[in-house]
């Protein structure tokens, strides 16, 4: 049963040879269409019937169920036997006027042309969709860390003269265990949690109220390892593009739901389907999707290729697969250099360059750290990369030559600018970061762009995510306070601060429309008012 007392239509399989478990379609939607329904073998297909009588075939792509035959007499709580190669017998059971005594044999020589059923998605149903309070107008941010995935937004105007108590409060909701960030595009909310029972929601929320607007459900692990060190729930954050919105589990389902109706589209389970093998902590990565396509980082075994895919952004199929090695936490970007669009993936053992259109890998760096945790989103100083991580390699601004002979070469590397929960982001010449290389350090740093040389080292903030915004920092530290400080090559010198939410915190803060969103890891959600009029509304 569902969390709303609805029968479950989820479908698992198990394959004995490998000791592999993967994920099915939904059952047909109908009534109680999950509840006491009957199973088996036959025909070498996989066959079902529910309450409806109706007898359904799991189609040979096996990602939709189409109906091949129908009892004389409806039941549930009753078995399927099969007989012959085009034979069922059902057995017991028992109809809505009691059970049922009599054996009934089914002949499935005829197959009807009917068309196959499309997996409906668990959730709030489209009939129940909401629209937001504000739908259109104001600024967006669609993807992980923003427009450009760099971290910085373009709003300006909005309020730094905060008061005592910080700015106005405007909502707060609980979103489940997670790392997820907040999206928003269109007076919609998109983020991500696990509710501690073994199922991850992707929740569209109304950017201005809070109030649940529809909810995508799909069953996974809570935990995403056995160490109790490390968070639980989702590491991704959602992608919102032309009306579509594009969500990936720690377990690696990837789905693509239409954002004002919360309606399936497709689905994809990145270690069933596409053959890729699930990171140490599990999935983390926020898909890229751009020109059309889906790119992913599979992770695939030692020796195989096929650790990179693109997915037909409208169905979810394979356009190509290639690469090696295993999958890292980072998020992909894509960048142009020299007129050529490139995508850059920071993986689980070295940082890959490739061609979107067919995934030939232009050049490769090699560094990694202790289970494969590459988690820094490339950050690009025109056409150089910088690669960072906690491990022994040092972090390093790559340069390299985009032609036929590709020479990749170190600009300049740095022994203390080693990233993990946040992302560098490039301002007037400047790296800045948080060195994490040293644990129990707060060490925001200003590293020059050009040289790799250090200008300033700073514990004024503690450890945080953070973002760019109108010439100021937003942080937000890893117990839940929100520090503002004006951006400047000489030095950090914080400005208000307040207290946000109470706990854990890795998310990175999203401001959208005047408004600033922040979350905990345990799935507190809170909203809160920078727009210029908001001091004459308090």
């Amino acid at each position: 049963m569902e969390n709303d007392d609805d029968p479950s239509r989820r479908v698992d399989w198990f394959e004995p040879a490998t000791g592999a478990w993967g994920r099915g379609p939904l059952l047909p939607d109908g009534s109680l269409a999950g509840f006491g329904m009957a199973a088996c073998a036959a025909k070498g297909e996989l066959l079902a019937s529910p309450l409806s009588g109706k007898i359904h075939a799991l189609s040979a792509d096996q990602q939709s169920w189409e109906e091949i035959g129908k009892l004389a007499k409806p039941r549930f709580f009753h078995r399927l036997l099969p007989l012959a190669v085009q034979r069922l017998v059902a057995v017991g059971g028992s109809s809505r006027k009691g059970q049922i005594p009599e054996l009934e044999l089914v002949d499935l020589d005829a197959k009807p042309a009917t068309a196959a059923i499309a997996p409906a998605p668990t959730g709030t149903a489209a009939k129940d969709v909401k629209a937001p309070s504000e739908p259109s107008g104001g600024a967006s941010w669609p993807q992980w860390r923003g427009a450009n995935r760099d971290g910085i937004s373009s709003e300006a105007g909005w309020r730094k003269d905060w008061p005592a108590g910080g700015p106005r409060s405007l909502w707060r909701v609980k979103v489940g265990e997670g790392m997820s960030s907040s999206v928003v595009v269109d007076g919609r909310l998109f983020t991500q949690g696990n509710d501690g029972e073994d199922t991850e929601n992707l929740f569209a929320l109304d950017a201005a109220t809070g109030e649940e607007l529809w909810k995508h459900s799909i069953a996974c692990a809570t935990a995403a390892h056995a160490m109790p060190i490390v968070p639980n729930g989702p590491g991704a954050t959602p992608t919102v593009v032309e009306m579509h919105i594009f969500a990936l589990t720690r377990e690696g389902d990837l789905v693509c739901i239409e954002t004002n109706t919360g309606k399936l589209a497709w689905r994809k389970n990145l270690v069933a389907d596409l053959g890729g093998k699930r990171p140490v902590y599990g999935y983390a990565q926020s898909p890229l999707v751009e020109g059309g396509t889906v790119f992913v980082d599979l992770g695939a075994a030692p020796g195989k290729t096929g650790s990179t895919a693109a997915l037909d952004a409208a169905t979810g199929e394979v356009r190509w697969k290639s690469g090696t090695g295993e999958a890292g936490y980072s998020s992909a970007r894509g960048f142009t250099c020299d007129g050529r669009r490139y995508v850059a993936m920071f993986k689980g053992e070295a940082l890959d360059v490739f061609d979107p259109r067919d995934g030939r890998v232009v050049w490769s760096h090699r560094t990694t750290a202790r289970d494969f945790t590459n988690t820094v989103t490339p950050v690009f100083v025109a056409h150089r990369i910088l690669v960072s991580n906690t491990g022994t390699d040092e972090a390093a601004l790559l340069d390299w030559d985009a032609g036929a002979a590709t020479n990749v070469r170190a600009a300049w590397t740095h022994k203390q600018f080693a990233l993990l929960f946040n992302t560098a982001i490039p301002h007037d010449g400047c790296l800045f970061a948080f060195n994490e290389k040293r644990r129990g350090h707060h060490e925001f740093t200003c590293v020059d762009a050009a040289t790799g040389v250090s200008r300033w080292v700073s514990d004024a903030v503690p450890t945080s995510t953070f973002i760019l915004a109108d010439g100021h920092w937003l942080f937000l530290t890893r117990d839940g306070e929100v520090v503002i400080a004006p951006t400047s090559i000489a030095e950090l010198k914080p400005g208000a601060r307040f207290k946000a939410v109470e706990g854990r915190c890795y998310a990175t803060p999203t401001l959208a429309n005047g408004r600033l969103y922040v979350r905990t890891n345990a799935g507190d959600l809170a909203a809160f008012d920078l727009r210029a009029s908001a001091q004459a509304r308090r």
